[in-house]
């Protein structure tokens, strides 16, 4: 993950046209998100467990689990299985019911502070956190609807009620209010879709756009040469690169792009605003129509960035 900040300078600016006014740059690794059992706080990324260390209970078993409850917090075996309250937790039933006093602990129990969501978590959008409820379908795109992602508790991805931002944000750490609606704090860095931790952005400096089209358009992001290497050695074939805005509450509005062919590296005289002195490289995103039937607040940075007249247009 890669993300810079954008500032408004003098000239053509994004505020100016009327879109964003910051704006951030994130490249993320591609990656299935998996729906298997998920792993206790205490397994790092290096040594995750094998199948037989989730035991995972049979059928049989299922009928005598345990109600999940404060009688897990501190429990000697983190992967001890126990079943979801349905009027606490929303679940599809059966095994989508079934968790670990681990999951528990880290998405409902102690102090957010102390107990961290881990990335490894969060990544597998296994967080139910204990203020979050299935979200709006309208916040979720077809590539993550709860049909083909249906983690964390079979019933597709959480969302702080009214909101579509996720019920794990680093940002809660600091926000009282999120934390007394019982939203939890992810463990950052995280560089992963949705994440909000700040670590390791690049600046942008301008967004370039040829002729505008209502099918694909091309958006050129003029980074860098640095920053560009960095974010291009992080890229892997089938994953996307992320442009997010924040709004006046520092929630992050996302939008993943697919990657174009990477354009050449032009000279500062060329390519970035007088005084600079690193050379510009660019970025190719590809850009499609923005799906009306989800909310505004979904498709705001995709919308703007659309609108954007030809030009180069600086961040």
């Amino acid at each position: 993950q890669m993300a810079l900040e954008c500032t408004e300078r003098s000239g053509r600016t994004f505020a100016s046209a009327g879109t964003l006014a910051q704006i951030v740059l994130v490249a993320v690794l591609a990656a299935a998100l998996a729906t298997v059992p998920l792993w206790p706080a205490s397994w790092s990324r290096n040594a995750l467990p094998s199948q037989d260390d989730l035991a995972v209970p049979s059928r049989d078993d299922l009928a005598q689990l345990p109600t999940c409850g404060d009688w897990c917090e501190g429990h000697d075996a983190e992967i001890t299985p126990c079943e979801l309250d349905q009027a606490v937790t929303p679940c599809a039933g059966g095994a989508w019911c079934t968790t670990t006093c681990g999951m528990w602990t880290i998405s409902r129990l102690g102090d957010p502070l102390e107990s961290k969501v881990p990335c490894e978590v969060f990544a597998q959008a296994g967080a139910y956190a204990k203020g979050g409820l299935p979200c709006d379908p309208k916040c979720l795109s077809p590539e993550i609807s709860p049909t083909r992602y249906p983690s964390p508790t079979g019933l597709g991805f959480f969302c702080d009620p009214g909101t579509c931002n996720p019920p794990v944000q680093a940002r809660y750490e600091h926000d009282p209010a999120a934390l007394a609606r019982g939203m939890r704090v992810l463990q950052c860095p995280c560089h992963w879709f949705a994440s909000d931790c700040t670590e390791g952005r690049e600046l942008v400096r301008a967004v370039v756009k040829g002729a505008s089209s209502d099918g694909l358009q091309v958006l050129r992001i003029e980074v860098g040469v640095t920053a560009k290497s960095r974010l291009i050695a992080t890229h892997r074939p089938g994953g996307a690169v992320r442009i997010l805005h924040y709004d006046d509450e520092l929630a992050a509005r996302e939008q993943p792009y697919a990657l174009s062919l990477p354009a050449l590296a032009l000279p500062a005289a060329a390519g970035a605003g007088a005084g600079e002195e690193e050379e510009s490289g660019f970025i190719e995103l590809l850009s499609g129509p923005a799906e009306d039937s989800l909310d505004p607040r979904v498709t705001e940075v995709a919308r703007r960035l659309r609108a954007l007249p030809p030009g180069r247009w600086e961040a």
